[in-house]
């Protein structure tokens, strides 16, 4: 639960860019503009964290990944966990229940 905290839950609540994407690297590739044409540079590798231009995708992609895991995981554990909780600690609407 603690990594899960950590690495999904702060990094995005927060919205904390070092959590989300770390030391991730990808490759990119510039174009520039030369003598009215576009001319490829070449392609390098870059960390995530620098490139604002594609945080957007990176955590969607990064949601889609991860998002149903992280909800299975925490929906399995309060499964688990409510019927050990005592009585004492429950709400009134679920000690009516």
């Amino acid at each position: 639960m603690h990594q899960f905290r950590e690495y999904l839950r702060n990094a995005f609540s927060h919205a904390d860019k070092n959590k989300i994407f770390g030391d991730t690297q990808i490759p990119v590739q510039g174009v520039k503009l030369e003598d009215n044409k576009l001319k490829a540079e070449p392609e390098c590798i870059q960390q995530l964290l620098y490139l604002p231009f594609a945080h957007g995708i990176a955590q969607v992609q990064f949601a889609k990944a991860n998002a149903i895991p992280y909800f299975q995981y925490v929906d399995s554990v309060i499964r688990e966990t409510l019927p050990k909780v005592p009585p004492s600690l429950k709400s009134n609407k679920e000690k009516d229940e």
